[in-house]
């Protein structure tokens, strides 16, 4: 059989995010996968995610998540003990995921100072890579997301499976979750694909996603939130929307 070239879909790049990051940054230069560009880090981490990323792995891994009973714990110890993990897979920013939680969270707020719900959710977007801290290895907890069961869509860069919610007690409204969930699935919401498999639920949530996202990608740089000046106004979000401690 004769080999088929398959073409790359083109880039997709957002509106303008000067307004949403906090330094001067051209918007092509964030999520630059081009090898020459990439750090030795970040190509190792995608070797071991398409090696090892199978369905039954990832059945596997769903069953031993969603039973649990790994501890349970509040939001903000989740928060503290995400200082301790630098993402091997993010090309853009080498600071501790809690650093992240609140960049995102500020920039959600300045933009969106009337949904409240919308800032929690920029601080907990990440929290499932709490999963590496108990064991699981980054290639399984970072990344970006894709479908396994089908051939890979040419879009697909890398994927993950820590977006799993351990907060199983929360009043969040469904376009949090959607986004939680959806975030880092860039070659759906930013190349199209795997757009067969959406309805119109999908569809009608994936502006929401957009939105997110730029906040998530263009918030991040080297400056450092002032986190202990940040904690009590989230601890008031997190006490209104995911109050007490949780299984996870």
């Amino acid at each position: 059989m004769a080999a088929v070239d398959v073409a790359l879909p083109q880039k997709i790049i957002l509106d303008d995010p000067s307004e949403f990051r906090p330094e001067v940054r051209e918007a092509h230069t964030f999520r630059d996968f081009r090898v020459h560009n990439v750090p030795e880090r970040v190509v190792r981490t995608y070797d071991l995610i398409h090696t090892n990323q199978t369905v039954d792995f990832v059945k596997d891994r769903m069953r031993h998540w969603l039973k649990l009973d790994h501890a349970q714990m509040n939001i903000i110890d989740i928060l503290d003990k995400l200082n301790s993990l630098v993402d091997e897979s993010d090309p853009d920013i080498d600071l501790p995921n809690a650093v992240h939680a609140f960049q995102t969270a500020e920039g959600i707020r300045k933009h969106h100072p009337d949904k409240p719900w919308f800032q929690l959710t920029g601080l907990i977007h990440d929290i499932g890579k709490i999963m590496h801290l108990w064991g699981e290895p980054q290639w399984a907890t970072v990344g970006d997301t894709f479908v396994v069961g089908c051939a890979p869509d040419p879009a697909v860069a890398r994927t993950r499976i820590s977006d799993l919610p351990g907060a199983n007690n929360h009043s969040l409204p469904e376009e949090a979750l959607y986004m939680i969930r959806f975030h880092s699935f860039y070659p759906y919401h930013t190349c199209g694909a795997y757009s067969h498999l959406a309805d119109d639920k999908d569809r009608a949530m994936l502006p929401w996603i957009l939105e997110f996202n730029k906040f998530d990608l263009y918030t991040k740089a080297p400056e450092m939130p002032p986190v202990e000046e940040l904690r009590a106004y989230y601890q008031g979000l997190i006490d209104e929307y995911i109050p007490g401690t949780l299984k996870w």
